[in-house]
């Protein structure tokens, strides 16, 4: 029977296992997407410890010095090619690590504090294209009237409709589809175990209702994907890669019409947010919508005003500084002197 090793306290990787295994998974409840990602970036981590000429099994905390992860940081960009996000995404892994090692063990405050003291790099602030209502329209009329057309077109207007991310599609079934007051709800499975329920319009509702009267006729298996593929007379959950290709396959028909940007799934989504956000919807409703944590996220990457809305939001206040208002006190100065303990 194995058992588990222990290693001394003091070296830097000690408590990885106990941080990717345990911590993060039933702690934090992060999805296993995330998990992954902290567990490469302490991977890619490790290998600049022995690319520095050191050892995994003499790294102590006290070695990750602030000037030792500055050093992380260049390797990242000069060797490995990283862009400031993905080298920052790298870091925030690493931080993390050495909160939770801060909380395991408080002698290690002053190692926190050094590592918390890197400067993340600087991200260039890029205003992301979006689908106009034209260039929405115009790609989800490329599907041929056929049975995958019918698929294609429902995976597009579900991904654009309900603004759910890629993983969120992929993960739903027969049993997530809801039917209330005459309106269609999908239950989406997020980010972190998170769920949250949306409503698509009636003319995807619709074409829902023709996607399942054609691929899930019975609709009894309620775990059953609703998006799937069959190899080999198996039911699977269709791959990110066949979605991927599906819309890039309409993307390319679609320009022989009109001018699209780059189409990818997570496109139709900011889309989706950004037309929401524009035409009025509160930011604090697009962030419930999209299965946000919290609205700065919502902010930084989907809020972006329209010209129109700069234009009204300008012209509003010209009109304001040409209004004269006069002083509430006006006439009655001496009474505000008195009141205000003044001669």
């Amino acid at each position: 029977m194995g058992h588990k090793t222990i290693l001394p306290d003091k070296l830097f990787f000690s408590r990885t296992a106990d941080f990717l295994e345990v911590f993060l998974v039933k702690q934090c409840n992060k999805s296993k997407k995330t998990g992954n990602s902290y567990r490469d970036a302490l991977t890619i981590f490790k290998r600049y410890v022995v690319y520095t000429g050191k050892n995994i099994l003499n790294f102590n905390y006290s070695d990750c010095t602030y000037e030792y992860l500055l050093g992380f940081k260049e390797y990242l960009a000069d060797e490995l090619h990283y862009k400031p996000a993905s080298i920052n995404q790298r870091l925030a892994a690493i931080k993390s690590y050495m909160k939770y090692s801060y909380g395991c063990d408080t002698s290690l405050l002053q190692v926190y504090i050094s590592v918390e003291a890197v400067p993340l790099s600087s991200v260039p602030k890029v205003q992301r294209e979006i689908l106009d209502e034209e260039g929405t329209a115009c790609l989800l009329k490329q599907p041929p009237a056929t049975r995958k057309g019918l698929r294609d077109t429902l995976i597009m207007a579900i991904l654009f409709d309900a603004a759910i991310r890629l993983d969120e599609l992929i993960q739903l079934t027969i049993g997530d589809i809801y039917q209330r007051d005459g309106f269609t709800y999908l239950l989406i499975h997020g980010k972190g175990n998170k769920e949250r329920k949306v409503s698509i319009d009636q003319r995807t509702a619709e074409l829902l209702d023709k996607y399942i009267k054609e691929y899930h006729p019975d609709r009894t298996e309620l775990g059953k994907p609703l998006i799937y593929t069959v190899i080999k007379g198996e039911v699977k959950h269709m791959s990110h890669r066949n979605i991927q290709k599906i819309l890039k396959k309409y993307a390319v028909k679609a320009e022989e019409e009109c001018i699209l940007p780059s189409v990818h799934p997570h496109l139709l989504r900011r889309s989706r947010a950004s037309n929401l956000y524009q035409n009025g919807t509160p930011i604090e409703i697009v962030s419930r919508f999209l299965g946000h944590s919290c609205t700065e996220t919502t902010k930084d990457h989907y809020a972006y005003p329209s010209l129109e809305q700069m234009r009204k939001a300008l012209d509003s206040r010209k009109e304001d500084t040409t209004k004269q208002e006069q002083p509430l006190w006006a006439g009655h100065e001496d009474e505000l002197a008195k009141m205000c303990g003044l001669r």
